[in-house]
């Protein structure tokens, strides 16, 4: 995914020629495009913050940061990557957790990777303010 955070937010000109753009990419199925999101369909992910737009790539298709490449290539081997959507259950990683007090063969099913920071945190008696999740369950 790759979220496209505008300058000045409010200013719908460049937002529609940003939308304009994004969707003119999109149309190309080599682009690798799954879909589209905008201000309030990432709020209701609860993904990046201020984002105005957020890019959802296919599987198989990854965005990286180097400008100066051609919009889309080949990539070699296996780079490791992050920030594709959890709605592709062939992405999803495991959680495992064991210790003092840590209930053990607990099945958590699929969990908000965002409930691991504020777990950790309260495993360390640390506060974690800013959390918007709960700790998992994980306890004995």
């Amino acid at each position: 995914m790759a979220a496209i955070m505008l300058k000045e937010p409010a200013d719908e000109l460049t937002a529609g020629q940003v939308r304009e753009l994004l969707s003119s990419l999109q149309s190309d199925p080599r682009n690798g495009i799954a879909e589209i999101l905008e201000r309030d369909a990432i709020k209701q992910r609860g993904a990046f913050p201020g984002a105005s737009f957020l890019v959802v790539m296919k599987l198989g298709y990854s965005v990286i940061g180097d400008a100066t490449s051609a919009l889309v290539s080949d990539v070699t081997g296996t780079p490791g990557s992050h920030g594709f959507s959890p709605e592709y259950p062939e992405m999803r990683a495991t959680f495992l957790i064991a210790g003092t007090g840590i209930a053990q063969h607990r099945d958590l099913g699929v969990i908000d990777m965002r409930q691991i920071a504020p777990t950790v945190a309260q495993l360390l008696n640390v506060r974690l303010p800013a959390a918007t999740l709960a700790p998992l369950p994980i306890r004995q």
